[in-house]
């Protein structure tokens, strides 16, 4: 993008810095060797950048200091958790990138939720791990 012609050195905003709202660990890698890299993304994580300068923080913010050539094969949508697959060398990545686009590997999804139920007058009880109170069940 370019500064208007009438734009003066005080008219012009660096981009504004955001802070990281995450920090790698060492558990997010799950498999590493020569050619690739499996990962446990977080869910809120970005898999790649956005346009806007709010979400530069992505995946390959927080590995490329730890693993510079990790290249992505595929995305998860930012809310989504779950297993990504890098590569870390060109002829890898080329491969790998054909398996998903001709839909060679499977992704499967497994979504989980734990439902308490509130507001029953049912004359059994059972812990709710999501609460840690106890709620009544039929």
């Amino acid at each position: 993008m370019h500064a208007p012609l009438n734009a003066t050195p005080s008219s012009l905003k660096a981009p504004s810095i955001h802070p990281l709202k995450f920090s790698f660990s060492d558990d997010w890698v799950l498999w590493s060797d020569s050619n690739i890299l499996v990962i446990n993304k977080p869910s809120g994580l970005l898999s790649v950048a956005g346009r806007s300068p709010e979400n530069q923080e992505c995946l390959l913010t927080h590995l490329h200091p730890h693993y510079p050539s990790a290249k992505i094969v595929h995305r998860l949508d930012m809310d989504t958790s779950g297993i990504m697959v890098l590569a870390l060398n060109p002829e890898t990545h080329r491969h790998l990138s054909w398996q998903f686009e001709t839909r060679q590997t499977k992704k499967p999804i497994t979504p989980f939720a734990l439902v308490c139920p509130v507001n029953r007058t049912d004359k059994y009880a059972y812990p709710c791990a999501a609460t840690g109170s106890v709620v009544l069940a039929k």
